[in-house]
């Protein structure tokens, strides 16, 4: 899928280089990562402001989120054969000397370790509870991991009877934060498909307008 200027993204993938600059106006640093999806390769710059609030996430591989705007630019290039990207071995041609080809990278705002994906990008939480398993005990150990797991994030509960018939309660007692351990303890206790994790359909804010 090809995506215009300024078009905001949120893409996932591995960090497979790490590029540490500096600026020549005024010598902050920034970063240029390599990023590594199922299909691709794709170039994200963290230009200063960015870098200095995700620094600690810009860690050769590790798997992150990044969270910004497509940039298309076009570029001189040299005459010359060049390796395929993905290709070990391959070959390309290049365009030749002073063509220019377009190039297209992600300004990240963004970067967010996948550890940290779901406390961020959670809308909602549900909780799928088996009649079989709503035992006094285990009801009451579900309250404390709520307890344990304090946050900004609501819970839906979904109660499912042996009958086939399904309720749901969606309360305000309940506000977690859906961290791994989390969803951990509440599979522990549950089951392995007793959590889904409503994402936020919200997109990613676009690019101010530069003039």
């Amino acid at each position: 899928r090809e995506y215009g200027h300024d078009t905001p993204v949120r893409l996932g993938g591995y960090i497979a280089e790490v590029s540490l600059k500096r600026s020549k106006k005024d010598n902050r640093q920034f970063a240029a990562l390599q990023l590594e999806g199922l299909f691709c390769f794709t170039e994200c710059m963290v230009f200063p402001g960015a870098f200095e609030d995700c620094q600690a996430s810009l860690v050769a591989d590790t798997v992150v989120m990044v969270e910004g705007y497509v940039a298309v630019e076009e570029q001189r290039t040299a005459a010359g054969i060049a390796p395929a990207p993905g290709g070990e071995g391959a070959e390309a041609a290049v365009p030749d000397e002073g063509e220019a080809v377009t190039v297209t990278k992600v300004i990240a705002r963004k970067v967010v370790p996948i550890a940290k994906v779901p406390e961020l990008y959670t809308k909602e939480v549900h909780v799928r509870i088996r009649e079989d398993l709503a035992t006094p005990e285990r009801l009451a150990r579900l309250h404390e991991v709520f307890k344990q797991f304090p946050g900004g994030i609501p819970v839906l509960l979904c109660t499912i009877c042996n009958s086939g018939v399904i309720g749901f309660v969606k309360t305000d007692l309940y506000h977690i934060t859906p961290s791994l351990d989390f969803q951990q303890a509440v599979r522990d206790l549950l089951g392995a498909h007793a959590l889904l994790l409503k994402n936020d359909p919200k997109p990613p804010e676009a690019p101010h307008p530069r003039w």
